[in-house]
């Protein structure tokens, strides 16, 4: 075991010699069952850390994975004059043989609890995002809208004290510690750097942003300011999903080789069915690739790591006069190995398809919802709901919230289940 100091290292359960795919996704698997860290988000990234030990030290530097936030029930000694000190760094390979898997820690704790929350839209934010932070134990302060009387009616009816139609008025609320964006596609990036600047966490809806570079504003913003900032994509944690992901990570299926995620609706299928205008809107962010594919993605790199590259094409195959795609389809193949296909429409008609599927070595786990299965050589059988994600009914918004096509794809309020 590499040893830099008493507190600074802890080494995992399992190193990468047994079996372990020091990816991302994987990471944080491991992370989360083995050491009891719960990973908010991760990415590769090259931090100076201002070591000046060794040239173990300065081959860390080039190797770090960050992991901004955590809830620690592990790791309790970290280094207040550290010059980072917002990141918990995962190192990986340390040795010459690249059997050691480390955890490094910095600085006390900078993300205080945040009880209190400001949700901006007043469509999906009240449909899903109100709700489901009640449910979670937030205290929704304030909502922000365009429309003032719209705004106020919608607070009144959720029991909101405050209805604004400015984010400045509800940031300046005593107790506003995060900030929830469920507005179109187009008004997240100054929302959110709005935000961010007054040191506020953020939730935000997708579609993130309309393309990469207002992305990487976005996110570089959020990781130079150290607060809690996390995309919509909540399926990550609902229970077949979640419980399919820890079948691949527990190896059950062997090496993931082959995936394929479909899903065929047809909710836009007939051109008579109404959607939000910036839906069609290629330059407010609109298409089913933005609205759907962010779920799938989040998927993959949560089950099978990242991804290292891909071959795509968008269609629209509905009878519709947009410059959006209403379908797409991509292969993908991960750093990992597993090479893959993603597809969906939403403009076909026809009954839906709905199919999670990853093929290993040693067996297959698939996903009928929140039935998990697996098939190898002795068999097929059930994954057994995990403890800690029960299966609850679920929870549909009010049916008069929900007036055009798109809305439908709400109705049935399974976005409050994860």
């Amino acid at each position: 075991m590499l040893q830099l100091d008493d507190h600074l290292v802890v080494r995992l359960g399992a190193d990468v010699d047994r079996g372990l795919d020091p990816t991302l996704g994987n990471v944080r698997d491991h992370a989360r069952d083995h050491v009891g860290l719960h990973v908010f988000t991760m990415r590769a990234r090259r931090v100076d850390f201002g070591f000046d030990r060794d040239a173990v030290a300065a081959y860390l530097d080039q190797q770090v994975i960050e992991i901004v936030p955590v809830h620690r029930t592990a790791l309790s000694r970290r280094e207040p004059e550290h010059p980072h000190p917002h990141l918990l760094v995962l190192e990986h390979d340390l040795r010459a043989d690249g059997s050691e898997l480390a955890f490094f820690t910095h600085a006390s704790d900078p993300i205080r609890t945040m009880t209190g929350v400001a949700i901006v839209g007043t469509g999906f934010g009240c449909i899903t995002h109100l709700r489901a932070l009640r449910a979670a134990g937030f205290e929704v302060h304030a909502l922000v809208g365009r429309d003032p009387a719209k705004t106020a009616e919608r607070a009144a009816r959720f029991e909101v004290p405050n209805a604004h139609t400015k984010l400045a008025d509800a940031l300046a609320l005593p107790g506003v510690d995060a900030v929830a964006i469920a507005t179109p596609p187009h008004t997240h990036a100054p929302i959110a750097l709005e935000a961010i600047a007054a040191g506020r966490h953020v939730l935000c809806e997708k579609p993130f942003a309309r393309d990469a570079e207002e992305a990487r504003r976005m996110l570089d913003a959020a990781s130079e300011a150290g607060i809690v900032h996390l995309l919509g994509t909540e399926f990550r944690w609902a229970s077949g999903q979640a419980s399919a992901a820890r079948v691949v990570a527990r190896g059950e299926i062997g090496t993931p080789k082959l995936a394929t995620f479909m899903l065929h609706i047809p909710m836009l299928a007939d051109p008579a069915g109404e959607v939000p205008a910036w839906w069609g809107d290629a330059s407010e962010g609109g298409g089913w690739l933005g609205a759907q594919a962010a779920h799938v993605i989040d998927q993959i790199q949560d089950m099978l790591g990242e991804i290292a590259g891909v071959s795509a094409s968008l269609t629209q195959v509905s009878a519709r006069d947009w410059d959006v795609e209403d379908s797409y389809t991509v292969h993908f193949r991960t750093r990992s190995g597993v090479a893959g296909v993603m597809q969906s429409t939403v403009g076909a008609w026809g009954p839906p398809i709905f199919c999670t599927r990853v093929a290993g070595t040693a067996g297959t786990v698939w996903q009928e919802f929140d039935t998990v299965r697996i098939a190898d050589a002795s068999g097929t059988r059930e994954v057994p709901t995990p403890d800690d994600l029960p299966l609850g009914p679920a929870n549909p918004p009010p049916g008069d919230l929900l007036t055009t096509a798109y809305d439908g794809l709400h109705q049935f309020g399974i976005e409050m289940i994860p």
